[in-house]
């Protein structure tokens, strides 16, 4: 049984990961961006509610999930909120997103909160 009933799953190549996400839903774009130690299916109780009226998108930040895992580099700069902002950044506009909302919880929170002042012209609303 899935617990993103009528999402597709997709895995969009990035400059520095493959990221999984699932994705449903019409209306404007929602990132949805995981804590740790979780991965996308923390939003599978509220991901379809929100569906209903958004476009929403539920991604694995890299390291964690089915996201690849890079090898570490000196330093962790692979690993760091900004790689990772630029992963969602790249993914969404792979998915035809120019501008989206972002909702994030605990690591995802923090790079969602890159990926505003990295990407802020990207970002309509930061949750």
């Amino acid at each position: 049984m899935s617990l993103f009933p009528g999402f597709t799953q997709r895995k969009i190549r990035t400059s520095g990961a493959s990221i999984n996400l699932v994705m449903a839903g019409e209306g404007p774009p929602v990132l949805l961006l995981h804590g740790y130690p979780q991965t996308h299916a923390m939003w599978h109780k509220v991901a379809p509610q929100l569906a209903r009226d958004y476009t929403v998108i539920c991604a694995d930040l890299r390291g964690y999930g089915d996201s690849s895992k890079p090898r570490g580099i000196p330093g962790h700069a692979n690993y760091s909120k900004r790689a990772m902002a630029l992963d969602m950044a790249e993914a969404m506009e792979k998915l035809g997103f120019a501008r989206f909302h972002v909702v994030g919880h605990d690591r995802g929170g923090r790079v969602a909160h890159r990926l505003a002042r990295d990407h802020g012209r990207r970002v309509q609303t930061l949750t």
